[in-house]
């Protein structure tokens, strides 16, 4: 094959691996090598990085309104090409570096212990990690105007890529409303939600179907994210904190400690909260409750919230719940035995990258793959297909068995991998836990939420059983909603004790 000049590439994905991506490629373009001349399409939607205002979170909030972090809490880079990055975005106003007495852990026994400053320091984005992701999509396009051109799905979904198909002339995208898109000598993912991968890749039909194998053999854990505000406000000299000692809570951040998008903090009528389970509560309380579910997170959650803050009785705070999310695909739990750090078929030009390509579910892990997928891509149309043909089973493993995450595999000593992703701390500051349970159902042969088929299905009746005995079990040793410190309460409206305050719901 002789390799394409100036080829014409399609990234899409909101996240940092989708824009790292097209960074790379955008900064190939200029330079002389397999990527020379390219032009990049990043086509974006809503983030997993979002900030949310409303229950609905359709609503993009302006400088000084409350927000609350929806996915990404903080920033805590390891690698110096990762903390140079972060460093950009501060000096562009986008994130303040956190002091160093505002991260840490927190328990019923200990309190909140910071984790101090380890020299790389913990950063927020200013307005939220939302308002961080959209200001560095439109940085990047004025930076590389020239090559890259960004077509935005959100707010405006009619824009939103919703699938693709193989044409003679390359890919071609389609969006919402029915436009076409391309064609493109090459089109790569950046997301990873089994409910947005399978259609996406069934779309493209036969093209498609080696990377649609190989991504339904990712695995992922499963968490319960709550939006509560309070007031009066909680008495919590800190900004986030990963939780120990509670079955429910994983962490927990006020977001009313973070910077607004003019990098100042702000005062506010109500404290804003972000609640984030563990895996093993969510996973058990989701698969084997699933009507019931969130009336026990919020119970169980907030409850664990007043005990570690050694609150007496958390209804005179009047919390009110904003939003209770379940996770279907939280943290990779699992990653590709290859070294990569990226996915692609060299015989469709489809490629596809993600921190759950790497060693580190993380942001850095993220931008590391995107990066990767980019020099991955520049080898490719550089050489051509048939010098890529000896990587082709490493670098689209869908017939091999993926490699499981374990708490302290393949980490450094100054890393550490808990319920949310892998973090910049040691395992003495922050004990890794990483507790994702065996009934999360596999996607392995495709998700389908009304057939029962991955995520969105009900686990196998024997684990839904056990589980269930393990969930009594687990509410008797922690005294469930009435443990150390009583009830948590449950807002304002309804009767009974605080009565239920109204609240919003969604499965994302």
């Amino acid at each position: 094959m002789v390799a394409i000049q100036s080829p014409n590439i399609a990234v899409v994905g909101t996240g940092i691996a989708a824009l790292s991506c097209a960074r790379q490629i955008a900064r190939f373009s200029s330079t002389n090598n397999g990527l020379s001349g390219a032009r990049v399409t990043l086509c974006t939607s809503r983030s997993k990085m979002a900030t949310q205002v409303g229950p609905k979170n359709q609503y993009i909030p302006k400088n000084g309104e409350p927000f609350f972090d929806y996915g990404v809490q903080y920033i805590n880079p390891r690698e110096d090409i990762f903390s140079t990055e972060v460093q950009r975005w501060t000096d562009l106003g986008f994130c303040t570096r956190l002091g160093e007495d505002e991260v840490g852990t927190i328990s019923f026994r200990d309190g909140f212990q910071s984790f101090g400053d380890n020299g790389v320091g913990s950063f927020a984005g200013n307005g939220g990690m939302g308002i961080l992701m959209s200001n560095l999509m439109q940085q990047a396009g004025e930076e590389y105007s020239s090559c890259l051109e960004i077509l935005s799905g959100f707010p405006n979904q009619k824009n939103k890529i919703t699938s693709l198909s193989k044409t003679s002339s390359g890919w071609m995208l389609h969006t919402k409303d029915g436009k076409g898109v391309g064609p493109f000598d090459a089109v790569i993912g950046g997301f990873a939600q089994h409910c947005l991968t399978d259609p996406f890749l069934l779309s493209g039909g036969a093209p498609a179907e080696g990377m649609l194998d190989c991504l339904r053999r990712v695995e992922s854990n499963q968490l319960i994210a709550m939006q509560v505000s309070f007031n009066p406000p909680l008495k919590a000299p800190f900004t986030a904190a990963h939780v120990h000692g509670e079955e429910s809570l994983s962490f927990i951040s006020n977001n009313s400690r973070k910077p607004h998008q003019d990098g100042k903090i702000k005062s506010a009528d109500r404290q804003c909260w972000t609640l984030i389970s563990s895996a093993s509560f969510g996973e058990r309380e989701f698969n084997t409750n699933k009507k019931g579910y969130r009336k026990v997170a919020e119970e169980e959650m907030l409850a664990a919230l007043q005990r570690i803050l050694g609150i007496t009785n958390l209804v005179v705070h009047d919390p009110k719940i904003n939003r209770i999310n379940h996770w279907e695909d939280g943290v990779s739990a699992n990653m590709p035995p290859s070294t990569h750090d990226c996915l692609f078929d060299v015989t469709q030009n489809l490629g596809w990258c993600g921190d759950f390509c790497t060693e580190h579910p993380n942001l850095e892990g993220a931008a590391k793959s995107g990066r990767a997928m980019a020099s991955t891509l520049e080898s490719f149309f550089r050489e051509g297909s048939s010098a890529s043909m000896k990587d082709v089973g490493s670098l689209l493993p869908s017939q091999v068995s993926w490699d499981p995450r374990a708490p302290n595999r393949k980490l450094s000593s100054d890393e550490s991998l808990v319920d949310i992703g892998s973090f910049h701390h040691s395992r003495e500051r922050l004990p890794a836990k990483f507790s994702h349970t065996n009934l999360v159902p596999s996607a392995i042969n495709g998700y389908d939420k009304q057939a029962g088929r991955g995520a969105g299905g009900p686990p196998p009746k024997n684990r839904r059983k056990e589980n269930q005995e393990t969930s009594s079990n687990q509410r008797r040793r922690t005294g469930g909603s009435s443990g150390r410190g009583g009830r948590g309460g449950r807002g304002r409206g309804r009767s009974g004790r605080g009565g239920r305050g109204k609240s919003s719901v969604t499965n994302d």
